[in-house]
């Protein structure tokens, strides 16, 4: 065996070694550790630069930093995908079970909410062009027990909501939160009126 694996490492100009790791799976061939040495993968680098396309359809040339972001985003995104497994999910939500036993906590009163930004002027393939860009977080809380608690909506600005804004919410028909903030993000302040409000 010994001659046929110095043959097939002088045919490939590898040493015996490389070729024995190589065999037993321990070292890759450079080839392929490159490929996993690199920040993004191909379908990655593909998906980058149609979002560089994408940013500049709408006017908002990218930089240097909003590009190390998302690839570095990809990255996280990877190494989370990596990291997920069905036993951790299952030992937490184990956990989470038994802590809602332990504690009395009833589903209904076990909430998850979350926000999402959205920059307003761009529908479909036809483009405006703002000065200043509108901006509008949703804020989306759904309970354990399946109901939801009513939308929320926050827009970017200094003084308070504008009719044309709220025109399309009817009253008693739509149950809806909105406010305003100069950012158009959420703020202790919204958060607290939005508590008060909506709970």
């Amino acid at each position: 065996m010994a001659l046929i694996d110095d043959a097939i490492a002088a045919y490939n100009a590898v040493s015996v070694t490389t070729l024995r790791r190589r065999q037993q799976g321990s070292q890759q061939s450079r080839t392929t550790k490159d490929l996993n040495q690199r920040a993004l993968s191909p379908q990655q680098e593909q998906a980058l630069l149609q979002h560089i396309d994408k940013l500049t359809e709408r006017r908002l040339p990218p930089t240097r930093e909003m590009m190390r972001n998302f690839a570095l985003s990809k990255v996280i995104d990877a190494v989370r995908h990596h990291a997920n497994s069905y036993l951790k999910y299952r030992l937490y939500f184990d956990l989470l079970h038994e802590k809602m036993a332990q504690y009395n906590i009833q589903a209904c009163n076990t909430y998850n909410m979350d926000e999402k930004g959205f920059l307003i002027g761009i529908l479909g393939r036809s483009k405006r062009i703002f000065n200043q860009r509108e901006f509008v977080t949703c804020l989306a809380t759904i309970c354990a027990d399946g109901s939801a608690l009513p939308p929320g909506l926050i827009f970017a600005a200094l003084g308070g909501l504008r009719d044309t804004w709220v025109a399309g919410i009817e009253v008693g028909k739509h149950d809806i939160f909105c406010s305003t903030s100069p950012t158009g993000w959420s703020n202790n302040e919204i958060g607290l009126s939005w508590l008060e409000q909506v709970f």
